[in-house]
């Protein structure tokens, strides 16, 4: 009894620790005992963290409600002008500037929403078998030749049989893209950016690992904290949410995301169950 009890009780912190925030302990028979006055005092804790993560959200709407349309006016009101033919060069340049300047606040303001949706649970996944093996190549024909013109070397590990997990294909993709963009920006060329894939025992493992100069140990869970920048970093372009949304991803697939040292580089190491 006392055994079914806790099981039930662990499924719950299973779903909430994957977003689900509606999760609650449900039994009209417990007695009072410790196991019952322990999951009351849980389901307490997740209604006034649901009502917590409700305010977030409508504060995050609201802000996004009232930055994006001024910015969406203001590149509006630009956008004819850099087509104008009478501009000084100096005018033309300083707009090409503004442009690009309104383009990375929105994204870094689109990040932290999407992270804020993904840890809320807010967010629509869309749970599909996906192949990590296919997933793999297809972003390295992609960025490939990105690698290249920037002097690095991007090779990958993607083994010919399948390697299948349950999640969105959409959100996995962004958050191999975000690793790969992220060693491809911080290594000083010419540098290897290695990925791979494998398959073991009910558990999928893709790795990023790069010769660069990795991240202090001190300072690999700290990077992973929205805006946080290393002091080496801040002259590089970058928000400091790339980091923090792919890890926001992989937990929300029930995965795990650890940074380790690739001697020399850093070596980003996620694993998900397998389908």
């Amino acid at each position: 009894r006392s055994e079914n009890r806790i099981t039930a009780l662990n499924r719950v912190l299973d779903r909430v620790a994957k977003g689900d925030l509606s999760a609650r302990y449900v039994s009209r028979t417990d007695p009072g005992d410790d196991i019952g006055r322990v999951a009351a005092a849980i389901n307490r804790m997740l209604d006034q963290l649901s009502l917590t993560m409700d305010s977030l959200r409508h504060v995050s709407n609201d802000v996004a409600h009232d930055l994006r349309t001024p910015l969406t006016r203001l590149k509006t009101r630009i956008e004819p002008l850099l087509s104008r033919s009478d501009l000084p060069p100096d005018a033309a340049q300083d707009l090409e500037l503004a442009e690009a300047e309104i383009d990375a606040i929105v994204s870094t303001f689109n990040a932290v929403l999407r992270i804020a949706q993904i840890e809320g649970g807010n967010d629509q996944v869309a749970l599909a078998p996906v192949d990590l093996s296919q997933l793999c190549s297809t972003i390295h024909e992609m960025l490939s030749p990105v690698a290249e013109e920037m002097g690095h070397a991007l090779t990958a590990a993607c083994p010919n049989t399948p390697i299948t997990v349950d999640g969105d294909r959409e959100m996995l993709a962004q958050a191999i893209v975000n690793l790969v963009e992220n060693a491809m920006r911080h290594c000083p060329a010419p540098a290897q950016i290695a990925m791979s894939v494998t398959g073991d025992s009910g558990i999928a493992t893709i790795k990023i690992c790069d010769t660069g100069p990795g991240i202090p140990e001190a300072e690999r869970d700290k990077v992973l904290r929205r805006f946080y920048r290393l002091e080496e970093s801040r002259n590089t372009e970058g928000s400091g949410l790339g980091l923090s949304l792919t890890a926001a991803i992989i937990r929300r697939h029930g995965g795990t995301m650890t940074l380790g040292d690739n001697a020399p580089g850093l070596c980003v190491t996620i694993t998900l169950p397998t389908a």
